[in-house]
């Protein structure tokens, strides 16, 4: 109707109608004696380029917080405050509530928590707690696959 009462086109509009948007172009169309008679719509499907669009500013989102929580860590030379930082910013990119960073040692096969940063109540250490990685066979094959990959990234 806005197209008939202005007499103008409507051109790269976007809507969203329920789960979907779509790009809307509206253009008038004239009879013989100039009055506005009926009108060309043209709308386009656009959702699975929001969606797109969402996930980059999201990415953004993320690689900005990565980039502001690595100026922290190179401008900090104590480590409980760069596993602060590190931790709470894995928290916002993450999503979850509580992040937990840990050291493992291949030799003596164990894994030891540095920290654990929950989103409420901050960060505590724990009481230097190792778990021998032999009861958690599980992790011991991640800890294992990771360092894998981290050999072929650095000795490509």
């Amino acid at each position: 109707m806005r197209v008939i009462k202005t007499d103008s086109p409507l051109i790269g509009r976007e809507e969203k109608v329920d789960d979907n948007w779509y790009l809307i172009n509206k253009i008038p169309l004239r009879d013989n004696a100039g009055m506005v008679s009926r009108i060309v719509s043209i709308e386009s499907d656009i959702t699975k380029r929001k969606l797109h669009e969402q996930n980059i500013m999201l990415h953004n989102q993320q690689l900005l917080s990565l980039q502001i929580s690595s100026s922290k860590v190179t401008s900090s030379f104590n480590a409980d405050e760069i596993a602060e930082s590190l931790s709470a910013e894995i928290i916002k990119i993450t999503g979850y509530h509580t992040c937990s960073i840990s050291r493992w040692d291949r030799d003596k096969n164990y894994s030891q928590t540095i920290i654990v940063y929950d989103s409420e109540t901050g960060a505590s250490r724990p009481k230097n707690e190792k778990f021998d990685l032999r009861d958690y066979s599980s992790t011991a094959r991640i800890m294992e696959s990771w360092d894998s990959v981290q050999q072929t990234i650095s000795d490509p």
